[in-house]
């Protein structure tokens, strides 16, 4: 899933200098059809009478394989993806593109193939990244990023996590041109309740993705995908089921991740969880409460 960055940088920056302005456009998603390409309102800085394509060395490159389509929110609120359940695709992103990798693909591939994002000019922030299951399977994410200092750094964000078909896991991504070795992942979703800046942070969930969860009848199990904080007190972590201590499920460490399959009953089930964490001058205590239906 590793690619030549530099390389990449260098075929997009030579494109974007050559096409004066002119947008790439997304690979076309198969059986979707073409967006509407929508323009940047921010131009690249004027040096010399001429666009300054510096920030083009800037980017994200994300790996998806496979049994889903993803989508991914920047900073910014712009997307860039497909959305199987609405059947939409979004190409907000100037110059980047979604779709199979540029490579062949090998024959396991071509019956389940995989999913590149590349995302030039990447500002710094947090990228929301959705993907929904398009059939029973697991799936991985890896992500490469890169810089203007020809600088770029790998990690896999997720690893053989099991999916069904119209399944949303959603995560958060931190990038940071400045100090590329800081890109971290956590949970899109973060249980609400408190400041969205820190304390929320403590805990944060890839699934599910709100904070009330209907499921279809006869769902006995659900796999929570919760994210500790790298300040999470997790010495301090506490979780109830229904009203039953269910903590010594969890294997809580800073900075981790893990999917705790849940037990759940007919009706309705509340799930609560809370964790101290570290802010800069105080302690503070960060508490969810999680609500599965199971009609």
């Amino acid at each position: 899933m590793k690619r030549n960055i530099e390389l990449l940088t260098f075929f997009f920056l030579l494109l974007s200098l050559v096409g004066a302005g002119i947008l790439l456009k997304s690979q076309t998603l198969a059986g979707g059809k073409a967006g509407k390409k929508t323009v940047s309102t921010t131009k690249p800085a004027a040096v010399g009478g001429h666009e300054d394509f510096t920030d083009m060395m800037n980017g994200i490159h994300f790996d998806f394989c496979c049994s889903l389509e993803a989508l991914v929110i920047d900073p910014l609120g712009r997307k860039l993806g497909y959305d199987p359940i609405k059947k939409k695709r979004y190409d907000e992103i100037p110059r980047s593109g979604y779709g199979g990798p540029v490579r062949g693909s090998t024959p396991t591939e071509a019956l389940n193939p995989p999913k590149e994002i590349e995302i030039v000019a990447a500002i710094n922030g947090d990228y929301i990244i959705k993907v929904t299951g398009t059939k029973n399977g697991k799936y991985g994410i890896g992500v490469s990023t890169h810089n203007t200092a020809r600088q770029s750094f790998d990690k896999l964000l997720a690893k053989d996590i099991p999916i069904l078909p119209n399944i949303v896991h959603v995560y958060s991504v931190h990038y940071d041109s400045a100090n590329l070795s800081a890109t971290t992942v956590s949970g899109g979703f973060d249980g609400g309740g408190q400041r969205p800046k820190d304390v929320n942070k403590f805990l944060t969930y890839a699934n599910p993705s709100d904070s009330q969860t209907d499921l279809p009848s006869g769902t006995t199990v659900f796999p929570l995908m919760i994210f500790y904080g790298n300040n999470a007190i997790t010495s301090t972590f506490k979780a109830s089921l229904n009203g039953v201590d269910v903590t010594s499920l969890f294997n809580p460490n800073p900075g981790s991740h893990e999917t705790v399959n849940l037990l759940l009953s007919p009706g309705r089930n509340v799930l609560l969880l809370s964790t101290d964490g570290n802010l800069p001058s105080r302690i503070a205590t960060d508490t969810d409460r999680l609500v599965f239906i199971v009609k």
